[in-house]
């Protein structure tokens, strides 16, 4: 569960002036702490980890939904960061890779897709033939 930080610059100058009166406290510019980052540039807090489970879930059962997606999905890691719905894996054809971009893009909560998904069964460029291409 996310605090609510509730002592501000802010919160101290209203007490300050509560205390002391009207006009005796000198308005200070609130100015953030030097080692704070700007928001989405540093480490993701607790709510934003939450929300990326969830929308990494959905995706999941989105592809584990869909029949033409049955075999795909198993093999293909889904992970979230900040929104941005990551791929990673290895699919038959080039319309598994479209039809599961298309899902993820379909989904809610996502920010964007990092497509790292291969088309193929690794075989090829490795220098080892495939039993199906060996000439009989």
């Amino acid at each position: 569960m996310a605090r609510l930080r509730l002592w501000t610059p802010a919160t101290g100058a209203l007490l300050l002036s509560l205390l002391e009166g009207p006009g005796c406290v000198e308005a200070v510019p609130s100015k953030p702490p030097a080692h704070r980052a700007t928001v989405g540039s540093g480490p993701r807090g607790a709510v934003q980890r939450a929300a990326d489970r969830v929308i990494a879930r959905r995706v999941r059962g989105a592809i584990r939904g869909d029949p033409f997606l049955a075999l795909a999905g198993p093999v293909v890691k889904v992970t979230s960061i900040r929104g941005v719905v990551r791929l990673v894996g290895r699919v038959r054809t080039d319309k598994e890779r479209s039809s599961m971009a298309f899902k993820v893009g379909q989904t809610a909560g996502v920010g964007g897709i990092d497509d790292r998904v291969t088309v193929g069964n690794g075989v090829e460029g490795s220098g080892v033939m495939s039993p199906r291409w060996t000439s009989r």
